[in-house]
């Protein structure tokens, strides 16, 4: 094992495809801090993350005779961690898509204001998606994930200013974007877009 720690990541690659265990232990240490400290910095949510850290390792496994192929691992590993991060976000858009069930609203809601609903919610993502990639992460970490532009900003390591910029940039988008396909009142994109 200490003969292993001393291993560059494509000679642990190289092992691990072949199957050996040992080689993939140093790599889970070598690498667990960074990923589920990545994940639980942007999902706000210690036991997803770990949930999905150990799905990460899991599916590396699975997949080890491609490892081989993979020039540089820790690049690989920071863009699966991304994915994945971007998955759970996509997830909880989606959660918040589904009217809620338990509710005076859901019980006064017409079936015409749920197919209403589900279009807002599909233009105002066709919108999201439309964002630069800084602005779409800047605004899915505060209007999703609901964090405070302080958070965001260290956690990106950029000004509060230019969080807030971002924000405004991107409401000042996805609100002509809704204008220009919606024709319904959207009082729910006023509760979503407002100002924090």
């Amino acid at each position: 094992m200490p003969l292993y720690n001393e291993y560059n990541d494509a000679d642990l690659a190289a092992l691990i495809a072949s199957g050996d265990q040992l080689a993939f232990t140093v790599l889970v240490e070598r690498y667990t801090s960074v990923i589920y400290g990545h994940l639980v910095s942007y999902l706000k949510n210690g036991q997803e993350a770990e949930d999905i850290t150990q799905d990460i390792f899991i599916t590396l496994w699975k997949n080890r005779q491609q490892l081989p192929g993979i020039l540089n691992l820790s690049a690989y590993l920071s863009a699966t961690t991304r994915n994945r991060a971007n998955n759970a976000f996509r997830n909880k858009l989606n959660t918040l898509a589904e009217p809620p069930a338990d509710t005076i609203e859901s019980v006064l809601v017409t079936p015409s204001d749920h197919l209403e609903y589900r279009e807002l919610y599909n233009v105002l993502m066709s919108g999201i998606a439309e964002l630069p990639p800084r602005r779409k992460q800047v605004f899915t970490m505060s209007r999703i994930t609901g964090l405070s532009y302080d958070e965001i900003a260290v956690s990106l390591g950029i000004s509060r200013s230019a969080v807030k910029q971002h924000i405004i940039e991107a409401m000042l988008f996805l609100r002509k974007h809704l204008k220009s396909r919606m024709e319904m009142a959207v009082p729910i994109f006023i509760i979503f877009f407002s100002a924090k």
